[in-house]
């Protein structure tokens, strides 16, 4: 068949590819001047292209994490982890097991593009840059697709150009495309992004690195909706890090819902509250002549422990040898329980993937549309979404393969 794969990120390559090996006619359509742009910026520029842990509670969709969980899972039995690196050790990608983490050997985002790409030469797969598809038609026969240089026409359409995170200004994602071919759409909203809070509190915190926990509560049912434990980085406007990331869907889903969040961060999640009663009463006895604004120098940055201070409602001047048991505990509480009003989430321009999509439901198991014979979606484009740690590409790979069958 004459296929068009329109988007030429990690799953559109992947699947057109997998077309090509079975001797279709293949075409790549990408809006920008090259292929894998967003790919060469994943993993700080080292692409964590998969995980040893696939477990599906690191997946999770908008409108049914459980059917989300469960659609991925059933693409994971015909492409799992091991059959992706199968399929790029095949390209001559080594890779690397690092924590659980899989890099390339090289730790080169760079190599993992080149490899698709060279492959692709080699069977031959027209790649078109600079094609901007402007929209998709049904016909009898197939498929008109117009883009900015003519229409093109195709037997089948394999539909991979990703979502609105990280796009440029003028760049288009997919979702009006599949909607014109019947879909309904969910969201989309930011997902794997910081979070952002109006409070005055973090000028004097931003850059500041910190372990610590964060739990997210929806104000309306204040009861816990996601939680995790890393590195925290404090910015001008709020919270960011890996475990604001993993949690940020959660936010986005909420405010998407007109639901209030607030966040509570513990900086002493490895601490007990009595370790911690005990370590802060060692200090008054062994430092008591600094004064509380000098206290906790040494085991927080200066910036921070002013901030736990003025939360606990202690004079700065007062001397620490001073301090009573109920201050001490309010000094605790201000560590372990610092709470954020969250107002919303940063843009789509500085998340990583997207939350929402096509419904799961509305796509046969083989990736076809169920709206539109010989339509096959893959990637962001789906109401599926990965953790942190190489998970949204394994699914891009996944889903791009298994289209790629076009329906085998």
């Amino acid at each position: 068949m004459k296929v068009i794969v329109i988007g030429g990120g990690a799953s559109g390559m992947a699947a057109a590819l997998c077309a090509g090996r079975d001797g279709h006619d293949v075409t790549v359509l990408e809006q920008n001047d090259r292929v894998g742009r967003k790919l060469l910026a994943t993993g700080n520029g080292r692409c964590n292209l998969s995980n040893a842990d696939l477990s599906l509670s690191h997946y999770h969709g908008l409108k049914d994490s459980d059917k989300s969980r469960a659609f991925a899972g059933s693409v994971f039995e015909r492409f799992d982890g091991a059959e992706v690196l199968s399929f790029f050790h095949d390209l001559g990608l080594n890779t690397k097991n690092r924590d659980g983490y899989i890099y390339p050997a090289s730790e080169q985002a760079s190599a993992v593009l080149d490899v698709l790409r060279f492959a692709m030469e080699n069977e031959g797969i027209r790649v078109c840059c600079n094609h901007a598809v402007t929209g998709l038609t049904k016909t009898a026969d197939g498929f008109s697709v117009h883009t900015s240089e003519g229409d093109r026409k195709a037997d089948a359409v394999i539909l991979s150009c990703g979502s609105k995170a990280w796009i440029k200004k003028g760049d288009k994602d997919g979702y009006d495309l599949a909607a014109s071919m019947g879909h309904s759409i969910i969201g989309p909203v930011p997902a794997l992004t910081a979070l952002v809070s109006d409070e005055k509190i973090f000028k004097p915190l931003a850059g500041i690195r910190i372990r610590g926990k964060i739990t997210l509560y929806t104000k309306k049912q204040d009861t816990v909706s996601a939680s995790d434990t890393g590195e925290l980085q404090f910015t001008s406007y709020g919270i960011s890090g890996i475990p604001t990331m993993q949690v940020s869907h959660v936010a986005a889903k909420a405010f998407l819902a007109k639901e209030s969040v607030y966040a509570v961060l513990d900086l002493l999640p490895d601490v007990s509250r009595e370790e911690c009663l005990q370590e802060l009463e060692e200090r008054c006895g062994k430092t008591g002549y600094k004064s509380a604004d000098q206290f906790l120098i040494g085991w927080f940055h200066k910036n921070l422990g002013l901030h736990f201070m003025k939360q606990a409602g202690i004079p700065l001047q007062k001397q620490a040898s001073d301090l009573d048991r109920e201050e001490l505990k309010r000094l605790i509480e201000a560590i372990k329980c610092m709470r954020i009003p969250v107002h919303q989430t940063r843009s789509f321009a500085d998340a990583q993937v997207c939350a929402g999509g096509v419904p799961v439901d509305e796509v046969l198991p083989t990736l076809e549309s169920g709206k539109c014979r010989n339509l096959f979606l893959t990637g962001e484009i789906l109401d599926v979404h990965g953790d942190c740690g190489g998970y949204n590409l394994q699914w891009a790979f996944s889903s791009g393969l298994l289209a790629g069958m076009l329906g085998k």
